[in-house]
Protein backbone atom coordinates (compact mmCIF):
# COMPACT_ATOMS: atom_id res chain seq x y z
CA UNK A 1 0.00 0.00 0.00
CA UNK A 2 0.68 3.43 -0.50
CA UNK A 3 2.07 6.13 1.66
CA UNK A 4 -0.17 9.48 2.59
CA UNK A 5 3.01 11.62 3.95
CA UNK A 6 6.77 11.44 4.56
CA UNK A 7 5.82 10.51 8.68
CA UNK A 8 4.31 7.92 7.33
CA UNK A 9 6.41 6.16 5.58
CA UNK A 10 9.02 6.95 8.78
CA UNK A 11 6.54 5.12 11.13
CA UNK A 12 6.75 2.12 8.34
CA UNK A 13 9.97 2.42 8.88
CA UNK A 14 10.24 2.16 12.52
CA UNK A 15 7.60 -0.33 12.80
CA UNK A 16 9.52 -2.84 10.42
CA UNK A 17 12.97 -2.17 11.97
CA UNK A 18 10.72 -2.43 15.78
CA UNK A 19 9.46 -5.80 14.54
CA UNK A 20 13.21 -7.38 13.75
CA UNK A 21 14.28 -5.48 16.89
CA UNK A 22 12.09 -7.37 18.88
CA UNK A 23 12.74 -10.66 17.78
CA UNK A 24 16.57 -10.74 18.69
CA UNK A 25 16.01 -8.31 22.14
CA UNK A 26 13.08 -11.56 23.20
CA UNK A 27 16.20 -14.20 22.46
CA UNK A 28 18.10 -12.89 23.89
CA UNK A 29 15.58 -12.19 27.33
CA UNK A 30 14.75 -15.59 27.43
CA UNK A 31 18.73 -16.68 27.43
CA UNK A 32 19.23 -14.90 30.40
CA UNK A 33 20.67 -11.85 28.76
CA UNK A 34 17.86 -9.06 29.59
CA UNK A 35 17.83 -6.48 27.66
CA UNK A 36 17.57 -2.04 28.36
CA UNK A 37 15.58 -0.13 26.12
CA UNK A 38 16.15 0.01 22.44
CA UNK A 39 16.92 3.54 21.56
CA UNK A 40 15.58 3.84 17.97
CA UNK A 41 16.72 7.51 16.12
CA UNK A 42 14.09 8.98 13.47
CA UNK A 43 14.60 12.17 11.75
CA UNK A 44 10.95 12.83 11.34
CA UNK A 45 9.76 14.54 14.42
CA UNK A 46 5.91 13.79 13.33
CA UNK A 47 6.94 10.29 13.55
CA UNK A 48 8.61 9.64 16.76
CA UNK A 49 6.00 12.56 18.18
CA UNK A 50 3.08 10.15 17.42
CA UNK A 51 4.83 7.24 18.67
CA UNK A 52 5.61 9.03 22.05
CA UNK A 53 2.23 10.14 22.38
CA UNK A 54 3.25 14.18 22.10
CA UNK A 55 1.22 14.54 19.07
CA UNK A 56 -2.47 13.20 18.91
CA UNK A 57 -4.03 11.91 16.14
CA UNK A 58 -6.79 13.91 14.49
CA UNK A 59 -6.98 12.70 10.37
CA UNK A 60 -4.32 9.80 10.56
CA UNK A 61 -6.43 7.07 10.96
CA UNK A 62 -4.22 5.09 7.91
CA UNK A 63 -1.57 4.58 10.29
CA UNK A 64 -3.43 1.63 12.02
CA UNK A 65 -1.88 -1.16 13.51
CA UNK A 66 1.41 -0.20 12.51
CA UNK A 67 0.89 2.85 14.86
CA UNK A 68 -0.95 0.63 17.74
CA UNK A 69 2.01 -2.10 17.55
CA UNK A 70 4.93 0.91 18.17
CA UNK A 71 2.89 2.24 21.00
CA UNK A 72 2.62 -1.06 22.93
CA UNK A 73 6.40 -1.45 22.34
CA UNK A 74 7.24 1.98 23.94
CA UNK A 75 4.62 1.44 26.61
CA UNK A 76 6.45 -2.03 27.32
CA UNK A 77 9.57 -0.10 27.92
CA UNK A 78 11.12 -2.41 24.76
CA UNK A 79 11.93 0.49 22.56
CA UNK A 80 12.46 4.76 22.79
CA UNK A 81 11.82 6.54 19.77
CA UNK A 82 13.53 9.63 19.58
Amino acid sequence: HGVASAAEAEKDGLFHSAQTGIIIWTALKELGHPQPITETNTDNSTAANFTNSTLHQKRSKSWGMRYHWLRDRITQKHFKIY
